[in-house]
Formats: C-alpha cells, structure tokens, sequence
C-alpha cells in the first residue's frame, strides 16, 4: 500500500503540481525486519535494476545454493513480469514503479506497486490478446509452488499485484549408518561347577569304651591242654 514514506521515496510529486523526476537509479530501502521496498523508474532499464536489486537481497539473507534454486528462479522471473507489466502499461499515471520483498513466516512475497487504476487479469495465451499473458505465467510459478498470487486496488486509486511462494523445507540429514551387523561366534561350553569348600565337621566325643565282661578264670583238669593264644586284629 502507498504511504506518505512510500510517496517520498519514490519521488511522486506532491500537491504542488511538481513533476518526478524519472532517473536509471534504484532504490532500496529496508522498511522492517525481513522486509524492503526498492524505488525505480518506469522505464524498460529498471526491469533488470529490480531483478538484480532482489536477487541480491535473497542471497543476503541466506536464499542461495541448489536448495533455494527453484525458489529464487521464480522469483526473480515473477519480479521481472510484474516490472515490465507495471512500466508497459501504468508509466502514463505512474513515472515510479514500487517493489516490495518480504521474507519472513515461510514465505517470500513480491509486490508491485504503481499508480494506474487498471487491473489486469491473467488470461491464457492468446494471439487477439495483448496483454495478462504475463500475469498467467506469473500465476502459474505461484501455484505449481504451492503459492498464491493477487491485484488488489490501493486506497490512492493504483493497483498492488503481489505473488508469494513457500520456503522450501529443511532437508533431514542422512540417517547414520547402523554398522556391521553382529556375528553369531561359537556358544560358550559350560564349565566346571564351582565347588563348595567342605565344612569341617566338630569333633565327636569319643565315647567310653564299655567295660569287658568279667570272665572267671577256667578251671582245668589236670593233664587238659593249654588254650591257644587269642590274635587282635
């Protein structure tokens, strides 16, 4: 939307009747975190201008390399439609074209800005036609993205036409490598069991040795032989 800073930046004239003055220069100027607006001419040299403008701002802020390739192309051809659209056909009512890049909640939104009232409509393409068939390119990178795109009028009596596309996913790392697998090796045997140490048993009390019966002595015969010696084993 067209703002008191906005017109100043872009040099619109004034109440008084002043007339732009319409130069090759760009101006970029950071207007919150994440986000910018970059002031040129309505003239075919700012188309690049611009572009270049926003793609150095993307690889500032980190969207750069293979993983943000298909994001910044779109960009960066969507950024170059809606210039040439803006400086083709609103340079009469609008000797400044304002470009808009915010990044920032998942997504990276690019918005023209100028000061015509007409809003085109994206049409397909068509000899007869002599103009939208940008505006269907630009619709066609927002959606095969995942994305969307819109015009909408400003309070000042222009237009705004805007596309947003999504930030691409973090990628996971590769899932660390589980290793060799274990091999089953030979089952141990069991060993000996383990044995108890004895327990040393307490001495039993020797008991008294019972008394021999008395024996009375033999009476021999006279002349009867003597007995044999007894043997102990």
């Amino acid at each position: 939307m067209t703002t008191p800073a906005t017109r100043a930046a872009a040099g619109v004239a004034g109440a008084a009747g002043a007339t732009a003055v319409v130069t090759d220069a760009v101006e970029v100027g950071r207007v919150a975190d994440g986000a910018w607006r970059i002031v040129a001419g309505a003239r075919e040299s700012s188309v690049p201008r611009v572009r270049h403008a926003v793609r150095d701002l993307l690889r500032a802020r980190g969207l750069a390399g293979e993983r943000y390739e298909d994001l910044t192309d779109g960009l960066l051809l969507i950024v170059s439609e809606l210039v040439t659209n803006a400086v083709t056909h609103a340079a009469v009512l609008s000797p400044r074209v304002t470009t808009e890049l915010v990044i920032g909640g998942g997504w990276v939104r690019v918005a023209v800005e100028d000061g015509h009232p007409y809003c085109p409509k994206a049409v397909q393409s068509d000899a007869d036609q002599t103009g939208g068939r940008g505006l269907m390119l630009v619709k066609s990178i927002a959606l095969a993205a995942g994305g969307a795109c819109d015009v909408e009028q400003t309070g000042d009596g222009g237009k705004v036409i805007w596309a947003a596309l999504p930030l691409p996913l973090p990628q996971p790392g590769p899932l660390p490598h589980p290793g060799p697998l274990l091999q089953p090796g030979p089952v141990p045997q069991p060993g000996p069991l383990p044995r108890t140490p004895a327990r040393s048993l307490p001495a039993e009390r020797a008991e008294p040795a019972a008394a021999a019966p008395a024996t009375r002595p033999v009476r021999r015969s006279p002349g009867s032989p003597a007995a044999p010696p007894r043997t102990r084993w």
